[in-house]
């Protein structure tokens, strides 16, 4: 029926204000999508797309039964991508996932050993080379210096016991940089500093790095972690003893600790706190899943991962982020809640709240 199409395809860009419009300039129009998916899968069938910006691809490929595997080197592609998703009605349950340790491990490896990786990382953040240390690589005017690991998150005990290499040897102030971070690590971390009478900063060592020439050395800005504020409150909104197992969180406030690295086009349109926010999402059972309750070396591997149980985000239809969730629980007893907050920048930022119900 009809006519066969011919070898040019003629349609018309994107309008300006169509909902599925996204900032990215290689943005092709969801109906040429549809046509090339239709015309050479079917349903049930996997599409691929390894470059894929703001996600269409995968957009028009769920809406059209299949499945999908949607992949870009950028974290914010990633993370519109995924709201794109989580937009269209009954859509099927995904995971984000990221080569994270893999990749790094293979840039050590071909960039040469740890002590050239320490030494490396402490260039680009202009710092010195120390020895006779323990726990501690180098030194930044009168700042001490700890890297942690390519292959494993930086924990508690670890920056404790760089903690404690630091009060040994009178040392007032400690940096630490890190590529992934201990679920919730960083209210835990500003007290034990405390204690210990250090001033310490907790820094994101960028992926960029990855992407730096060894011999050229350019300028790499590591952020100190953000600052996440919440409130658990438990009960009804208006009468707690109406439902006793009912938990409300609430963010409070959120703090980029580096304003002064944040473009100026950007900080102008800044009027709140919550403007830094794009995406918020909420695991209520942190470590608690039953899956994970299991003995088998899997679920003792995953105790750590993060269940994205419910989320609020932006989108240009509903620019106002809801700032507070709930959850009624089955059952009293403790429970971990672990939420995490996207920034407009991509970065996430993690807060442990314990409560009873």
């Amino acid at each position: 029926r009809g006519r066969a199409l011919t070898s040019v395809w003629s349609m018309s860009d994107i309008n300006v204000m169509a909902l599925e419009r996204t900032p990215y300039s290689t943005q092709k129009p969801s109906v040429l999508l549809e046509r090339i998916i239709k015309s050479s899968s079917s349903e049930d069938d996997i599409i691929a797309d390894l470059f894929c910006g703001s996600g269409t691809t995968g957009a028009v490929a769920e809406k059209l039964g299949r499945r999908w595997i949607m992949s870009d080197i950028g974290r914010f592609a990633i993370h519109t991508t995924r709201k794109r998703f989580l937009d269209i009605p009954n859509c099927q349950p995904f995971v984000v996932q990221n080569l994270g340790k893999y990749e790094r491990h293979r840039w050590m490896k071909i960039n040469g050993d740890f002590d050239k990786y320490i030494n490396f990382i402490l260039e680009l953040y202009h710092a010195e080379p120390m020895e006779g240390y323990e726990n501690l690589h180098g030194k930044k005017g009168n700042t001490f210096v700890r890297i942690g690991s390519v292959d494993a998150p930086v924990t508690l005990a670890e920056i404790q016991e760089a903690l404690d290499e630091c009060k040994e040897n009178n040392i007032k102030n400690l940096d630490v940089l890190g590529w992934e971070w201990e679920m919730g690590l960083h209210d835990m971390v500003k007290d034990e500093a405390e204690r210990f009478g250090v001033k310490l900063k907790t820094l994101q060592i960028p992926r960029e790095v990855m992407q730096v020439d060894q011999n050229t050395k350019q300028e790499v800005k590591f952020y100190e972690l953000a600052y996440l504020d919440v409130d658990a409150k438990i009960g009804d909104e208006f009468d707690k003893k109406k439902n006793p197992l009912r938990v409300i969180i609430t963010l409070k406030n959120f703090i980029l600790e580096n304003p002064e690295l944040i473009p100026q086009e950007v900080r102008d349109k800044i009027k709140n706190w919550s403007d830094f926010i794009d995406y918020w999402a909420v695991d209520w059972l942190f470590d608690q899943h039953p899956e994970e309750d299991s003995a088998s070396a899997k679920a003792t591997a995953d105790r750590d991962v993060f269940h994205n149980m419910n989320q609020e985000y932006r989108t240009r239809k509903t620019p106002k982020l809801n700032l507070s969730m709930y959850y009624d629980y089955p059952k009293s007893g403790k429970y971990k809640i672990l939420v995490k907050v996207i920034d407009i920048f991509g970065n996430d930022t993690t807060k442990l709240v314990e409560v009873k119900v």
